[in-house]
């Protein structure tokens, strides 16, 4: 079976799955309580990062219902949100989230919004990337711009343990995005989030102190 599908809440008869994707270097699900993994060597388990670039999309004004599809062979994941304005008007956010293949840092989250209704669809757009881990220790954070016409980037700089008396370092950057967006009638709009994800080999406490 190559693909699983599931609604939100799931539904009676559903094989339940996380909806996870991964490239051997780092994973991630599209989910709330989401948060980056970190694979630092292929023979211990992941290292949870404490922090998740997912975009949650949601609206005070349309009622929403989602299901979520896993493509296991192609690595991806995908949502399609149902925005219903009453029974006879909708639009429909589909996000698109995988980790690289050939590029193992990166991290990509598609969102499409569309809306054909008559009416304009207004959408909340929230990073998920809160801390949520207490061990991690921030070292840095600051915004970047590669170029005055492009994105804007926040590049943050953590350290987390991942056993006794040692830790790895991580860099993370990752677009900005917008808070709010108002969709107009018969229009469509589309975002991408990249995030690129480097880390250290696991560093121990004691050889630090010596080199300093």
């Amino acid at each position: 079976m190559n693909t699983i599908f599931n609604h939100e809440p799931i539904q009676y008869g559903e094989v339940v799955s996380l909806p996870f994707t991964g490239n051997g270097y780092l994973g991630l699900s599209l989910s709330s309580q989401s948060q980056i993994q970190l694979l630092t060597d292929i023979r211990s388990p992941f290292t949870s990062s404490g922090y998740s670039p997912v975009v949650r999309i949601s609206s005070d004004t349309w009622e929403d219902s989602s299901a979520t599809i896993v493509q296991m062979k192609e690595g991806v994941v995908r949502r399609i949100q149902c925005f219903k304005f009453s029974k006879e008007r909708s639009a429909h956010v589909t996000h698109v989230l995988y980790a690289h293949r050939k590029r193992p840092s990166l991290i990509v989250q598609d969102i499409d919004i569309i809306n054909p209704s008559e009416h304009t669809l207004d959408l909340a757009l929230k990073p998920s990337n809160r801390i949520l881990n207490n061990d991690l220790k921030q070292l840095d954070q600051h915004d970047v711009q590669f170029d005055q016409t492009k994105d804007s980037y926040i590049m943050t700089t953590n350290q987390i343990p991942v056993r006794q008396h040692s830790f790895i370092i991580y860099v993370i950057l990752t677009n900005k995005i917008i808070s709010t967006t108002n969709v107009k009638p018969g229009s469509l709009e589309k975002q991408t989030i990249l995030t690129v994800v480097k880390f250290s080999s696991v560093l121990l406490e004691n050889s630090l102190l010596n080199k300093t």
